[in-house]
This record gives structure tokens, C-alpha cells and sequence, in this order.
């Protein structure tokens, strides 16, 4: 039995005191932990559920916290407390929901508080990606969660190792992936995987692979012609560059069409102006211009004509 007692003096003039006592037994047991919150990774989008449980005479105060504020029943946390425990659950996980959790008792008697760290691990979405033929991508996201976290990636479900055709790196949570050398096959879905003692989680991008984009450029520039008038006359250039490409023809500067003496065409890649038939009309400059999305491009050639032709 534990008596508090306190001695009064009713006057200063009298050696009488007054002796008052009180049993601390009608106040009862602290409240104290029996099982107290711990440290724990929680899988980004899964359920965050703190338990402890508690003992001491009743009526006992529960009261949580999160990194020191007051949390509260709400829509997205659940809170229940009995006699002898109490819970706070997060039915859907966020990296927003990551922090120290603490859970305070208290009752008349006393008190008694406990923390948990609380570590989420997930993973950030990976974009979308476009590369050329040839060349090299990067595919890049965000991972979190209680280290040590282990990182993979896989192309359409096949795991990917480092090497020369790809390179991985893991440096202050933030993964990459390097594709190099693309070509059409490393086209598809590629995957981030992380894990931790909490579980995994993983997110996904759809890799695009594209020819390269080339400008007009000319294989085989135009070339002068000498011949005599009436005869028929060809100029003909190669041309390169990614489709589709549109060619056009002029003459000192005015567009040339086709007609019942001209004929143009644009096939395996060799462009071609053909007069069936000359007259000095027709001696001047000529030029060809190769355009696509990229650029354009021009090449250019003199017909000169001399003469008569003579029919016997």
C-alpha cells in the first residue's frame, strides 16, 4: 500500500498538526503496452496496418499520431480501440502514407507511448518511349521503400541482364535502363521490378522503335547533256532520304509538267525527265528537287543543243 501524506499546519502558535493521507490504490494500474508497434515496409497500394496492444484499469485514452500530428477517423483511415487494443488501418497505401506512426495510452494512473517506422516501397510509372533504329534509349523510373531494394527489368516477361546490349544502374533510388543499338525486336514492353522484405512492385512502358529520319540527298547528281536537236533527251539522278519523298522538275526556274512530249517518274529511287522529242526551245537549265518531313534537296544540269537534225 502506497500512502501519500502531507502535513498541515493549522497555526502557527500550535505544535497540533493536521496528517492527511491518500491511497494511491483508488487511482489503479497505468496504462502500459503489452505489445508495442514496430518498424515494417508496406507494399505501395496494400493495406497499412498498426496494432498494439495495452493493459491497465480503465477508462483508457488512445491517441495517434503520425510524424507528431493528431490522426483522426477518416475515409482513408480506420481507427478501433477496445478495452486492450488498439488499430489504425490505411486500406490503400501511397508514398504520402510513409512516416513514424506513433500510438499513446494513457488512463488516470499513467501513461505510455510507442512508435513504428513505417517505409513504403513502390515504384514511379516509366514513360512511354520512342527510339530511332541505331541508336541508344534510356528508360528511367523512381524506386522506394526500406533498403536493401533489388531492381530488375524484363522485355515482353524475359528478365534482361546487363552486357553489352544493356546496361542497368541503381543509384539513390532512381533505376535505369539502357537499350543500345536498337533495332526493330527491341521493340515492346519493358518492366521495372523492385523488391524489398515488404514484397514487390513493378511498372511497366511500351518502347517504340523507329527508322531513323534522313533528308533528301542525291546518290547521282544531274549532269549536262550536248545533243542535237530532235533527238530525244533523258536526264536521270539518284535520290536517297526516308519516305515518303516528292520530286519535282523546272526549267530556269518554271515548274515542268508532264505532257505529250515530257515524262517524269520517281522509281527505286532514281528519278528521271524525258523529252521524246527536243526543238532549241527546250535548251536551258534543269533542276531536280527531292523534298520530305526532314528537308529538301536539288541538283542541277544545262541541255545544250546544237544543230539539225537531218532526215534523208
Amino acid at each position: 500500500i502506497t500512502l501519500i501524506c502531507v502535513c498541515v499546519f493549522t497555526s502557527l502558535c500550535m505544535s497540533r498538526t493536521t496528517l492527511i493521507c491518500e491511497d494511491t490504490r483508488s487511482r489503479g494500474k497505468p496504462a502500459t503496452f503489452v505489445k508495442k508497434l514496430s518498424d515494417s515496409s508496406v507494399e505501395q497500394g496494400k493495406s497499412i496496418l498498426l496494432e498494439s496492444t495495452y493493459k491497465g484499469t480503465p477508462p483508457i485514452s488512445v491517441t495517434w499520431k503520425k510524424n507528431g500530428f493528431h490522426i483522426t477517423q477518416s475515409p482513408r483511415c480506420s481507427i478501433t480501440t477496445t478495452e486492450k487494443s488498439g488499430m489504425l488501418e490505411i486500406p490503400n497505401s501511397t508514398k504520402e502514407d510513409e512516416g513514424e506512426y506513433t500510438c499513446e495510452v494513457a488512463n488516470d494512473a499513467g501513461a505510455d507511448m510507442c512508435q513504428g517506422q513505417i517505409s513504403i516501397l513502390g515504384v514511379l510509372q516509366l514513360k512511354e518511349t520512342n527510339g530511332l533504329l541505331g541508336s541508344s534509349v534510356v528508360l528511367e523510373c523512381k524506386v522506394y521503400g526500406s533498403p536493401p531494394i533489388s531492381v530488375s527489368w524484363f522485355h515482353d516477361g524475359y528478365e534482361v541482364t546487363s552486357g553489352d546490349k544493356y546496361q542497368t544502374t541503381l543509384t539513390d533510388n532512381a533505376c535505369s535502363l539502357k537499350v543500345n543499338s536498337l533495332k526493330e525486336s527491341d521493340m515492346g514492353t519493358y518492366s521495372c521490378t523492385a523488391t524489398n522484405v515488404a514484397g514487390s512492385d513493378e511498372c511497366s512502358a511500351y518502347l517504340t522503335v523507329r527508322e531513323r529520319k534522313l533528308p533528301p540527298s542525291f546518290t547521282r547528281t544531274l549532269r549536262d547533256i550536248h545533243e542535237t536537236v530532235g533527238l530525244p533527251v533523258t536526264f536521270d539522278c539518284g535520290i536517297t532520304g526516308s519516305e515518303p519523298i516528292e520530286v519535282s522538275w523546272s526549267k530556269d526556274g518554271v515548274h515542268i509538267q508532264d505532257g505529250y512530249n515530257v515524262q517524269t517518274s520517281f522509281l527505286n529511287n532514281v528519278a528521271t525527265l524525258q523529252f521524246l522529242q527536243t526543238d532549241k526551245s527546250l535548251a536551258g537549265q534543269y533542276t531536280c528537287t527531292a523534298s520530305n518531313a526532314i528537308g529538301t534537296a536539288s541538283s542541277s544540269a544545262s541541255l545544250v543543243l546544237t544543230g539539225w537534225l537531218v532526215i534523208k
